[in-house]
């Protein structure tokens, strides 16, 4: 067992958690279930996500800092307009989705982003280690 495996445990468990969540969040039925979840603790849906989201934020702020700490405002600008422009996309994306086939097509929309980013990791991950065994 060589010392990188811990940590890349942590990151598959990460990204299956990751991806279990954007397959749970792209049901269809989704929302009442949201609603549930949000009621049972005494929040609002829209606010549940919100959390959500900013934990994701300082999680990857966090990673992020580790590999650069002298260049944080740096990656800061990069991480939000990347953030931002992955929004727009995002909402546009979504706004076509909905327009052509209704919440199904949202969720269709988002699964298939999901899935795209995914892949693209999958691929970035096997080049790196490529290029390490060089």
């Amino acid at each position: 067992m060589s010392a990188l495996t811990p940590h890349l445990t942590r990151r598959l468990t990460l990204l299956f958690a990751l991806a279990s969540g954007v397959i749970i969040a792209n049901i269809y039925y989704s929302q009442p279930l949201l609603a549930a979840i949000a009621s049972t603790f005494g929040y609002s849906p829209a606010r549940l996500l919100d959390v959500g989201v900013q934990g994701l934020h300082i999680s990857n702020q966090g990673v992020m800092y580790a590999l650069a700490p002298d260049a944080r405002s740096r990656i800061t600008t990069i991480y939000l307009t990347c953030y931002f422009i992955g929004g727009a996309i995002g909402s546009s994306a979504a706004s076509v989705a909905y327009y052509k086939a209704g919440w199904l097509g949202v969720c269709v929309a988002g699964a298939l982003f999901s899935t795209l980013l995914i892949f693209s990791w999958l691929a970035a991950h096997r080049q790196g280690r490529r290029l390490c065994l060089q």
